[in-house]
């Protein structure tokens, strides 16, 4: 069938379709602290009735909607080449609104469905590293889209971020690569816990980086304030080390763990955990991964 003369869809498969649009309220945008679990906003997303997308406010969202908008979700596969899956997978692909006033809306987005309580405690700890670290340290978040069973919280598509993964879980990749990246981890790692934050997950395929070298964090569905009374920050450290280094399809060569600990302890100079209880980690027995076959 001849596509209409100023249709903006890309080719892709539908997700889903949008039947109404709302704006979320300014209320659930501040800042979290602890798991960053958000109740309230939760409850919300909760609430949204099956094909209602809610757009965070406009300084968050960067998109302007209207009462009468109605759209789709479509997947574009291409766009998620080289990503390892997240651990709930995203769906990478083209959100569109028809707006009764205006021109249509179209961004490149990922979308990933989750329960309202894991996409709300996300979209807090992605507010919260933005705050900290800067406006590109993390996916610009446009909103929510209720499927009827699950939440999916959709993200801005950034198609210059790349993850570690691709380098160190790749049979392919030289050991100048490496080395490089490894010493990236610790950058990025320290990075998270001088600011205050645990990851939670932070695995090869949770590390990204734009083209510019600089960090960015993803995945922050478990993510944790390092400030929280209730926690030992410790330990949530230690753990954030321990994924880094044992979630590997092989045992990191010494030179590479040497270029992460040394980037990381420059990094995150008043770290709690010290030089030997990194090593103590790097000793301990690794647990496999699915990587990157050798091309």
């Amino acid at each position: 069938m001849k596509r209409p003369p100023y249709d903006i869809a890309v080719d892709g498969q539908p997700i889903q379709q949008i039947e109404t649009v709302s704006v979320l309220s300014n209320k659930y945008i501040r800042e979290r602290t602890g798991d960053f679990s958000d109740s309230r906003l939760s409850a919300k997303l909760a609430s949204l009735a099956t094909g209602e997308l809610s757009v965070a406010p406009h300084e968050v969202s960067r998109m302007t909607v209207e009462a009468g908008s109605t759209g789709k979700l479509l997947e574009v596969p291409d766009l998620g080449r080289g990503r390892q899956e997240s651990r709930r997978a995203a769906q990478f692909g083209q959100l569109l609104l028809e707006r009764p006033q205006r021109d249509i809306a179209a961004e490149l987005v990922a979308v990933k469905y989750t329960t309202p309580r894991l996409a709300a405690r996300e979209f807090a700890a992605t507010n919260t590293v933005r705050s900290r670290l800067g406006y590109d340290a993390a996916y610009e978040q446009i909103g929510f889209v209720s499927n009827g069973h699950h939440i999916g919280g959709i993200s801005r598509y950034r198609h210059e971020v790349t993850t570690l993964d691709r380098v160190l879980w790749n049979d392919a990749a030289t050991r100048e690569q490496r080395l490089a990246a490894m010493a990236f981890a610790g950058v990025w790692l320290g990075t998270l816990h001088e600011h205050g934050i645990a990851h939670g997950d932070a695995q090869m395929k949770n590390i990204a980086h734009d083209s510019a070298d600089h960090p960015i964090a993803v995945d922050l569905e478990s993510a944790h304030d390092l400030d929280d009374p209730r926690v030992i920050p410790e330990r949530l450290i230690a753990n954030d080390i321990a994924d880094t280094l044992l979630l590997q399809p092989y045992r990191l060569r010494r030179e590479e763990f040497s270029a992460f600990r040394d980037s990381y302890l420059d990094t995150h100079r008043a770290t709690i955990v010290a030089d030997a209880r990194i090593q103590a980690i790097y000793d301990q027995p690794i647990h496999p991964v699915v990587r990157y076959a050798s091309e």
